[in-house]
């Protein structure tokens, strides 16, 4: 009996999980404001300003911060800008190209309306 209720919550643990929404399928677009994301994939320092620079870059950001202790970064998108999911992970992956390694990857966006 307890093994079938044990069996039961790991399956549907396992469902919600499976379940769960991934970072591209909640912001397709990024409107106004502060974000931060958690990216998997930084190696060292240098991944963290590489990450940074290349946000700063664009046009639609006006700054940027990235982590390596904390694997995220920070952006705010300027007023009456847009950043589509898949313009961040070109932004990523041109990153990921000067460091010579794989692709970054988002794991978490989340909107910070009071810019923490």
């Amino acid at each position: 009996m307890i093994r079938r209720m044990l069996l039961a919550a790991c399956l549907l643990a396992a469902g919600a999980a499976a379940a769960a929404p991934t970072a591209g399928q909640l912001y397709k677009d990024l409107t106004p404001g502060p974000y931060q994301i958690k990216i998997r994939g930084m190696l060292t320092q240098a991944c963290a300003r590489a990450i940074e620079t290349e946000l700063a870059r664009h046009f639609m950001i006006s700054k940027a911060e990235a982590d390596f202790e904390k694997e995220t970064a920070v952006f705010t998108i300027k007023p009456n800008g847009r950043l589509s999911f898949s313009e961040l992970k070109s932004i990523l992956k041109r990153a990921s190209k000067r460091m010579k390694l794989s692709t970054y990857e988002v794991v978490d966006i989340r909107y910070m309306p009071s810019g923490k």
